[in-house]
């Protein structure tokens, strides 16, 4: 039998904080096994996620995206999908790490930006980075918020792996 896990993190903090606990990397974790569960159910799959200060996002936003300012949470797909469905040829053509996982792409949160997130919503800065790494997971996985239809599908999504780690939007 393999008992290969069917996910891995790659973290890398940026930041001197003490924000980035075992728990959190824990919710994390569950966060990606739920949306590898529902979207890629017969894969492996790898991304990495990076906590970042204001100063390091404005430069991703600014390299990446042309944007020069600061946001929550940036997203960097390698993998072909639409709405949770993965382009077939990703699964054969996408980019694998050396033990065969697929690798989905990276996240970058900025954690200043989501502990006043937090606050402005009043929930724990740890329900709230959990929150913008499920998101960065679902536009990885091809979900978008440009139009309403496509912003619904992506929050039913968000809802359903955050319910699912017992973070629903009560929490």
């Amino acid at each position: 039998m393999n008992n290969k896990q069917t996910i891995k993190i790659d973290f890398y903090e940026e930041v001197e904080e003490d924000v980035v606990t075992p728990s959190l990397r824990a919710y994390i974790k569950r966060a990606f096994n739920e949306a590898v569960k529902i979207f890629i159910p017969d894969s492996i799959a790898q991304v990495s996620v990076s906590f970042v200060d204001e100063e390091s996002i404005r430069q991703y936003n600014n390299d990446n995206r042309g944007i020069n300012s600061v946001t929550d949470v940036l997203s960097f797909p390698l993998v072909d999908f639409t709405n949770g469905v993965i382009n077939e040829d990703a699964l054969t053509d996408g980019e694998f790490d050396d033990d065969g996982y697929l690798m989905l792409g990276d996240v970058v949160i900025c954690l200043e930006v989501a502990k006043r997130q937090a606050e402005e919503y009043g929930h724990s800065n740890e329900r709230e980075i959990v929150y913008l790494f499920t998101h960065s997971i679902m536009h990885l996985m091809g979900f978008d918020h440009m139009n309403d239809e496509d912003k619904a599908l992506m929050r039913m999504a968000e809802e359903k792996i955050m319910n699912r780690i017992g973070l629903s939007r009560d929490e």
